[in-house]
């Protein structure tokens, strides 16, 4: 996830900007973005994967949802999340300069 993330950088700062998406938690090395309502990491992989393999995209989507809980302590309920790590790619530098 973190290479396709990165390949459309860009597209995920507008969203952020727009609101579309939210920056829940930023440490030094990574950050967590929730995409509301909107499986993004489940819609990604969908199509990535046989038949016999469509539970992968649900559980990569449920890993980064408990990493999300696990390093801010919250309950985000039933928005999804991304957690990625910063690299000259990947930073919030766009929005915070």
């Amino acid at each position: 996830m973190q290479r396709s993330v990165e390949a459309v950088w860009n597209a995920w700062i507008d969203n952020i900007k727009s609101d579309l998406y939210h920056v829940i938690d930023e440490t030094n090395s990574a950050m967590i973005i929730s995409t509301g309502e909107y499986d993004v990491i489940r819609n990604s992989l969908r199509n990535s994967y046989p038949k016999d393999n469509k539970r992968i995209p649900h559980i990569v989507s449920e890993l980064h949802d408990e990493l999300a809980q696990e390093r801010t302590d919250r309950d985000f309920g039933y928005y999804y999340h991304i957690v990625i790590e910063k690299t000259e790619k990947a930073s919030l530098d766009e929005i915070t300069d």
